[in-house]
């Protein structure tokens, strides 16, 4: 035997979920011979077999240390990433105080950047009491899908039922079990035996409110994903915890689904919001500016239609893909192009139109459909508009133009 690391505390559990690295000096290994390491390990919670995770490395000192600083940097990633949405979100709120769905997200977010970083070993860098930090940890896990479930009734604008008390009730037992008891495993019975099963309630809801809305609410399509995705984490730890499956447990990187593609949704909501507010200031003001922003969307813009103008263009669906009010967007795109987007596309159809007519034998109702209109009537009338001339005129008068020069 090459010896020991430590005894078992005689009351109080340790931390548990703290990684540790023991140097085995190089002089007790035998070059050439079986080495024996025997390892003791106290079974804490009764229905796990061995130490949670069951991971023991063996290796360098040098490799053992690169793995655990590369494993703690990618959560602090995304712990970043996750505060800085929350504090983003946190000022939208201040400069939008109306709607509620800003702060619960942004609790939501911080929540779940706060339950990673207890889950990771960078907490025993600042904190010693485990017991505190692990606490927090079951209490903020707990809390977790309350927050998110009152997020997604603000957004889609849904009153609480009888699933959000029957959730929200169970949730505060637990939390108060929690404050009062001193036990961990207690504490991990009620995450194994009651909250994780009821998890179905806010993302089963989450998911169906989702499902419903996402025909009425184009944005919905972003939660709807991210739901499914959360769905399929969720009963892989499920199974995983009760071993019926030998995967791995993914639910501390669940959320960064619902945050990203919450984030997005959000985003794009305030841009429009932002958009129509200018638009009236530029109202009251009598003017339309073009920022250096708005003139990269309009360009954007413009390309766009240049490569789909025969396709059915709306403007308000130009308007969505760049993030504005649709009426704010036709007049930045008037004031820099001088056309309304209809005449823009319209004369983008009428010069294919008119060189189509000169240079093929096609019939005129074929030019017609082929540049993008859905009726001939109305390609008589805008190309009248636009040439002067009717289709037929235009021919004619470039068949003698091109006759004359021909003579000449």
């Amino acid at each position: 035997m090459i010896g020991k690391s430590g005894s078992f505390p005689p009351h109080r559990i340790s931390a548990y979920d703290k990684k540790r690295i023991y140097e085995i000096p190089i002089k007790l290994i035998k070059p050439g011979a079986d080495n024996v390491f025997a390892l003791r390990v106290m079974g804490l919670f009764r229905y796990e077999k061995g130490p949670y995770k069951g991971e023991f490395k063996i290796g360098p000192l040098s490799l053992l240390q690169k793995d655990f600083l590369l494993l703690e940097l990618t959560d602090l990633f995304f712990i970043v990433i996750y505060v800085i949405v929350a504090f983003y979100f946190a000022l939208i709120f201040i400069t939008r105080s109306i709607d509620k769905e800003y702060p619960l997200f942004a609790i939501f977010t911080v929540s779940a950047a706060l339950y990673l970083f207890l889950r990771t070993q960078l907490k025993y860098l600042f904190f010693d009491d485990f017991f505190i930090m692990k606490r927090i940890e079951y209490m903020v896990i707990f809390l977790i899908p309350v927050f998110m479930m009152e997020y997604i009734s603000y957004y889609y604008s849904k009153s609480r039922n009888y699933l959000h008390y029957f959730y929200y009730s169970i949730t505060l037992v637990c939390l108060i079990i929690v404050l009062i008891s001193n036990e961990i495993q207690l504490w991990n019975d009620l995450l194994f035996y009651c909250v994780e099963p009821s998890w179905f309630v806010p993302f089963g809801y989450s998911l169906a409110v989702s499902v419903k809305k996402y025909k009425e609410i184009d944005d919905a399509k972003y939660l709807l994903a991210a739901f499914l995705v959360a769905w399929i984490i969720f009963i892989n730890d499920a199974l995983y915890d009760r071993g019926i499956i030998n995967t791995m447990r993914l639910s501390t990187y669940t959320f960064i689904f619902i945050i990203i593609s919450t984030a997005i949704i959000m985003r794009k909501r305030f841009n429009r919001w932002y958009s129509t507010a200018e638009l009236y200031n530029n109202r009251r003001r009598g003017v339309f500016s073009l920022s250096d922003e708005n003139r990269k969307k309009l360009d954007k813009t413009i390309a766009y239609i240049k490569e789909n103008y025969r396709s059915d263009i709306s403007r308000e669906g130009l308007a969505e893909s760049v993030g504005l009010h649709y009426d704010y967007f036709g007049k930045l795109f008037k004031t820099y192009t001088g056309m309304k987007i209809g005449e823009y596309i319209n004369q983008l159809r009428i010069n294919e139109a008119a060189g189509l007519l000169v240079s093929t034998d096609q019939k005129v109702i074929d030019i017609a459909f082929g540049v993008g209109f859905e009726s001939l009537s109305t390609f008589y009338r805008v190309f009248q508009t636009i040439k002067g001339v009717t289709p037929t005129e235009w021919q004619e008068r470039q068949s003698k133009l091109e006759s004359s020069i021909y003579d000449k």
